[in-house]
């Protein structure tokens, strides 16, 4: 295949209406990628987060094995073994996906994990909200096996399921499955690969049919920024988002009553 009819190593698309899809397409590194792939990743998640038209986003992986198995470290072993003098680290760290400092995007994000999730596969899938795996994928903090502390893993993880399970994937680094993953509750569902996309597709449709954009942009931000606060303090946090919601969203405020009472579809608008 020639570089000109190669495939791009992160595709951005449109599955339905509001809805963005962002693939990781190397199958055949298990969707590992480089690191230009990140950087365009990151890039097509600003625009995301950036377009008044992308309400929702699912990641996925290409391919029926693996959903991403993070950094291409042989690509990676190969650029450090060269004689080229790598650039200095910025004073302060670049704004990543998943890393310090974490970009931050407060509209849905849905992983629909395809295969092995492991590694900075694992933390992408963890930087969603929703997470739904098919039956022969596989997910896990393999980091303490090979030395190393993952970049945002450990603290998603502790935050995402009961902290003496996180503590039990997190020490073994083990490989769970997905029967073992929604025990846990680091899934909401587990579904036959066949019907993966269009489970995901179908919530994602369903949120931005049934629900408002931009109270589900409220919601989440107002759940990551007041999960380290007291029950009392957070409740006085949401009381002002409710009225913030008010200012930000008159419209669709006023129609999701009014769609309640007349017995139909609310039609939002993002405003």
């Amino acid at each position: 295949m020639t570089q000109e009819n190669a495939q791009p190593e992160i595709m951005y698309t449109t599955p339905a209406d509001h809805v963005r899809l962002i693939t990781m397409n190397r199958p055949e590194t298990l969707n590992s990628l480089t690191l230009d792939g990140n950087a365009t990743m990151l890039n097509y998640v600003r625009e995301f987060r950036d377009d008044p038209d992308a309400w929702v986003l699912i990641l996925t992986g290409a391919g029926e094995r693996s959903f991403s198995t993070g950094l291409d470290l042989r690509r990676q072993s190969q650029q450090d073994a060269s004689n080229e003098e790598p650039p200095p680290p910025p004073q302060v760290p670049n704004e990543g996906l998943h890393s310090y400092p974490s970009i931050e995007v407060f509209k849905p994000v849905i992983a629909a994990i395809n295969g092995y999730a492991f590694g900075g596969g694992s933390e992408m899938a963890l930087w969603a909200d929703i997470r739904i795996m098919s039956e022969n994928a596989e997910m896990g903090l393999l980091e303490p096996r090979r030395g190393l502390l993952s970049i945002s893993g450990t603290t998603r993880m502790s935050r995402a399921i009961p902290i003496g399970l996180a503590m039990e994937l997190i020490i073994t680094g083990r490989r769970y499955k997905a029967d073992d993953c929604y025990r846990m509750g680091l899934v909401s569902q587990v579904v036959p690969q066949a019907e993966l996309m269009d489970t995901a597709v179908a919530m994602a449709t369903e949120i931005v049919t049934e629900c408002s954009p931009i109270a589900t942009r409220v919601a989440k931000e107002h759940i990551t920024r007041t999960l380290h606060l007291p029950v009392r303090e957070a409740l006085q946090v949401q009381s002002l988002n409710s009225n913030r919601l008010r200012q930000l969203s008159p419209k669709d405020t006023a129609e999701g009553p009014r769609a309640f009472v007349e017995k139909r579809k609310p039609q939002w608008v993002g405003g």
